[in-house]
Formats: structure tokens, C-alpha cells, sequence
């Protein structure tokens, strides 16, 4: 008969070889990858700054010095991830079939396919079975909803107080009359920045519940796979 701590400690080391072996950094980037993608990040600060400091200069050169800026960050963004699905497929010739080149985001399919695969093979050697599904699901769906609870209500908050000051500010600027010229430019690199800070803070202040969750969809379907063979 098994012991309530025995249990325990095992979902711990599904988790955490869940969360530490089967990250996108281990599965499918290098070196090269990450460089161009941390250089379309800079290029993107780049962007941002240069539309700050020069905010209300109606010079053709800002224009396009902001403009080829976010440029160049998509384009890195676009190398970066094309480099790390070729990487994926020389690695993981099984799931070639499965992976399709994306501009902006890793081949979510073939991610999902590899890690449900990978935690079948590690449930089954912590000795889990089917009959375990339900009591899994649970255990880290409680730890994904505390977590969410926890940290994300500061962001709603700050979204609440920033929409009416943007609103504001594009009241104001409209009244000039170059204010289109400023504000094509900065609404895009505003617009690429907050896509970029959403990808950049939900990892950061909801990573461990994302991987809760995540852990809880590849756990859904055991009972398909049969984990008990």
C-alpha cells in the first residue's frame, strides 16, 4: 500500500522533469537561435526608446529609422525560429512528419506530441497508471488556479490605469496636425512591444502555472495513450 508522502514525492519528480528536461531551450534552440532572437528584442527596446525620446518630432528620418528598426526585430524574430524548427527536425526525425515552419512561434503540435510522449514514458517508470489520471489532473490544476490568483491580478490593474492615459494622449496629439505621422509609428511599435511583453511577463510571473496547465492537457491524455502498456 502506498504512503501519502510516497505519492507526493513522485508527482514531484514528474513535474519536475516536466518542467526542466522538456523546455523549448532543450528541445529545438541553440546557440544561433537564441543570439537572433535576443537581437530582435534589443531592436525592439530600440524601436521603443527612439519613439519616446523623439515623440513629438515630425522628421522623415525617425520615421523610418523606427520603421526599418521593428523591421529588422521581426525579420531576427523570423530567422530565429526557422533555425530552431530545422534544428527540431534533424533531432526528432519521428515527429518530422508533424512540424510545419512558423513566422513567429514554435510549432505548438509537434511540442505537445514530443512532451506527452516524454511524461508517458516518465509516469510509467514512476510507476503511475491510468487509474492515477483524475488525481494528477486535480493535484496540479489546484497549483495552476493558486498560482493565477497570485500573481496576475497586478497586470490587470496596470491595464486598467494605462488605457485611459494612452486615450488621452491620442485626444491630445490629434489636435496637431502632423499627429498622424506620430501616431502610425508609435501605435505599431507600441502594439509589437505589448506582444512582446505579453510573451515576456506570462512567462516570468505565470511560468509555473503555465507549465501546470500545460502538464494537465499532455495528462488528459493518458487515458488515449494507455499508459498502462
Amino acid at each position: 500500500m502506498q504512503s501519502a508522502a510516497g505519492l507526493i514525492k513522485r508527482t514531484k519528480k514528474l513535474e519536475r522533469y516536466f518542467i526542466e528536461e522538456l523546455t523549448i531551450s532543450k528541445i529545438m534552440t541553440n546557440a544561433k537561435s537564441k543570439l537572433l532572437m535576443f537581437g530582435a528584442f534589443l531592436l525592439l527596446i530600440l524601436s521603443f526608446i527612439l519613439s519616446v525620446m523623439y515623440l513629438q518630432e515630425d522628421h522623415i528620418m525617425f520615421i523610418v529609422t523606427v520603421y526599418c528598426s521593428c523591421g529588422a526585430s521581426l525579420f531576427l524574430t523570423i530567422a530565429s525560429v526557422r533555425i530552431s524548427h530545422s534544428i527540431a527536425k534533424e533531432k526528432y526525425p519521428g515527429y518530422k512528419s508533424i512540424i510545419t515552419n512558423r513566422f513567429f512561434s514554435y510549432d505548438a503540435d509537434f511540442l505537445f506530441a514530443l512532451r506527452s510522449d516524454s511524461v508517458k514514458r516518465k509516469a510509467r517508470s514512476l510507476k503511475f497508471t491510468t487509474s492515477d489520471t483524475e488525481f494528477l489532473i486535480d493535484f496540479y490544476s489546484g497549483k495552476s488556479l493558486d498560482l493565477h490568483k497570485k500573481r496576475w491580478w497586478p497586470i490587470t490593474i496596470f491595464g486598467l490605469v494605462v488605457l485611459p492615459l494612452w486615450n488621452g494622449f491620442v485626444g491630445s496629439t490629434m489636435k496637431e496636425d502632423h499627429s498622424l505621422r506620430i501616431l502610425i509609428p508609435i501605435s505599431i511599435v507600441l502594439y509589437i512591444v505589448i506582444l512582446y511583453l505579453n510573451l515576456i511577463l506570462k512567462p516570468i510571473l505565470l511560468s509555473k502555472a503555465q507549465k501546470y496547465d500545460y502538464l494537465v492537457r499532455i495528462i488528459k491524455t493518458f487515458e488515449v495513450l494507455e499508459l498502462d502498456k
